[in-house]
């Protein structure tokens, strides 16, 4: 069976991961294996894909920033962990998926940089990204651009779910912008060979009408 890498980290001595990664992992006939940090994971040769969680800020270190006093609670052991496995699985041309903080940590572990607040900075944010209802139902549209990994999963506009006050700024190398919020602010990224992807919003938590499920089956698609 094929393993999927999902990374996640600790808190309070304690592994937090939403069930809903692994659920759709499960769904779609393929082993979830969790990988935490301080804890060996997985040669790149034992897993098929790597899935880069939510969670918390990244620290402004990895982007060489000073952290401005907006910036939210970090995570620097698992920062540096997970960009090494982002790093290893895209020299292994793996299948790189990156939810939310996931994405930020794609563009960072290829160099880009991001806004630390994107309230406080000057980033153009102009709408609610970080909703005031449950994250099962959507709250604002994003533009994703023609012959995308995005477009070809979800159309022209994607109604998403939002929680975030940091997004990406500088763009990784090899990295183009593929969903756009309509303030501007960057909400989804691939490379040209459509294997890494990034994108701000939470597609694991919509369902039912809201589901997104096209993204999660052409993304395993992916998979050999």
């Amino acid at each position: 069976m094929k393993k999927v890498l999902i990374t996640t980290g600790i808190k309070n001595k304690e592994i937090k991961l939403a069930a809903s990664y692994s659920n759709l992992i499960a769904q779609a006939g393929l082993l979830p294996v969790i990988a935490v940090p301080g804890i060996k994971p997985l040669a790149h040769e034992d897993y098929s894909a790597l899935l880069l969680t939510d969670g918390p800020d990244l620290a402004s270190i990895f982007y060489n920033e000073e952290p401005l006093p907006s910036l939210g609670e970090t995570d620097p052991i698992r920062d540096e962990f997970e960009i090494d496995l982002c790093k290893e699985a895209q020299a292994a041309q793996l299948p790189i998926l990156g939810i939310g903080r996931g994405c930020q940590l794609i563009n960072v572990a290829l160099g880009g940089s991001l806004y630390q607040d994107i309230y406080l900075q000057d980033s153009g944010a102009g709408i609610q990204h970080q909703q005031k209802t449950p994250l099962n139902i959507p709250s604002h549209h994003v533009n994703l651009a023609p012959n995308s990994f995005l477009y070809q999963a979800l159309g022209e506009k994607a109604f998403v779910n939002s929680s975030h006050h940091q997004a990406i700024n500088q763009l990784g190398q090899g990295l183009q912008v593929t969903a756009q919020a309509y303030d501007g602010i960057t909400e989804g990224v691939e490379n040209q060979l459509q294997t890494i992807i990034g994108v701000q919003w939470r597609p694991d938590l919509l369902t039912g009408r809201f589901a997104q499920n096209k993204l999660w089956q052409l993304f395993f698609a992916k998979i050999n």
